[in-house]
């Protein structure tokens, strides 16, 4: 009787699916004295949505006199407002500002660097151009070791959808350059492909991430607070709580 072979093997979902990145959209709008709304835009339909990266780039400001001074929270505060809305009109992140998106990056537990100021993409701004540049993820996967928190991502009748609002000059500068810089916004779908049955030795593939439809929201409320001992009620409830930001 032939001796039995290796039992076939269950192989993990983040081992069988490839990651996949593919532009969104790259435009360049000039940083006005008012708002600038952009989009929404349409997320490529594609396997299983991980996060969406953004870069954002100020150039080719000029000014005078002693230069330009960054406002606070600059330059994150050049979006005033960004959300990722689900295929049911839902926001699954935010809206919020683009230094709320900071923080979610820096505090919100994810695999990648946590501090985006330590990424060789990060540049604060320019006292002589009033330049910047930043590099931040909207995240959606909260596991990148075996993809937990990824969300399908295949309907292109249905898409996920991204708004952004850059702010008016003056969230930016505390000095205003006389002529203010151009912004190249810059969107990447970050995605899981749709694994194969079985890998190239036959084994059968997992086909789906951990507890498929399992979702992070982050969302933002403002709560008055008073001199002295406050009891603060929180609005968003009825889910599992996963991290809170106190700013």
């Amino acid at each position: 009787m032939p001796a039995a072979g290796p039992a076939p093997r269950l192989v993990p979902f983040a081992q069988a699916a490839h990651e996949h990145l593919q532009q969104i959209q790259d435009v360049t709008p000039a940083l006005t004295p008012t708002s600038t709304i952009l989009g929404p835009y349409d997320v490529p339909a594609y396997g299983y949505l991980r996060s969406i990266i953004l870069d954002v780039h100020a150039f080719g400001g000029s000014g005078s006199g002693s230069g330009f001074s960054a406002a606070e929270d600059a330059p994150w505060s050049v979006i005033s407002e960004i959300a990722l809305i689900d295929t049911n009109g839902t926001p699954v992140v935010g809206p919020f500002s683009g230094y709320d998106l900071y923080l979610v990056n820096k505090y919100g537990g994810y695999a990648y660097a946590p501090d985006p100021k330590l990424s060789p993409m990060y540049s604060g701004v320019a006292a002589s151009d009033g330049g910047f540049r930043f590099c931040l993820r909207v995240p959606v996967e909260f596991s990148a070791q075996d993809g937990l928190g990824s969300l399908p991502n295949t309907n292109a009748a249905s898409t996920w959808k991204v708004r952004i609002t850059l702010a008016p000059a003056n969230h930016v500068y505390g000095t205003t350059p006389s002529l203010l810089p151009s912004v190249h916004v810059r969107m990447h779908l970050d995605a899981w492909s749709q694994p194969s049955r079985t890998d190239p030795e036959g084994n059968t593939t997992t086909q789906a991430p951990p507890a498929v439809g399992t979702t992070s929201y982050w969302s933002k409320i403002i709560l008055p607070v008073s001199y002295g001992f406050n009891t603060l009620r929180l609005l968003r409830v009825g889910a599992h709580i996963r991290n809170l930001l106190f700013v």
